[in-house]
């Protein structure tokens, strides 16, 4: 039977979010990713259906938002962290993977 594993990056900001004055609501430690609904004021306890923070756990979480943070990796780095391969099929107009290890020094 095969597994599924999921890994998540954050980019960096585009100029026009950047333009628009926006907020990072997303935080990354290890691998769990918090998202903060900024709409709920801090401080604010009610329907827990509408957390003011909410934090997932996947396989790989990766945070290529900010090169100041010091959990930042690079895009590139996060291609050589991946235990697999990305690759688009033009044919099929599919993102295929496969099983690959490329360990980091």
């Amino acid at each position: 039977m095969a597994s599924v594993k999921v890994a998540v990056r954050v980019r960096p900001m585009n100029r026009r979010e950047k333009d628009l004055d926006a907020k990072f609501i997303i935080q990354m430690e290890g691998n769990k990713t918090s998202i903060t609904n900024i709409k709920i004021p801090e401080g604010i306890s009610g329907d827990t259906a509408r957390e003011r923070i909410k934090t997932f756990t996947y396989d790989f979480s990766y945070s290529s938002a900010d090169s100041k943070i010091p959990n930042y990796v690079s895009q590139e780095r996060v291609r050589l962290y991946l235990p697999f391969h990305f690759s688009f099929n033009r044919d099929r107009r599919t993102l295929e993977c496969w099983e690959m290890w490329c360990p980091i020094n």
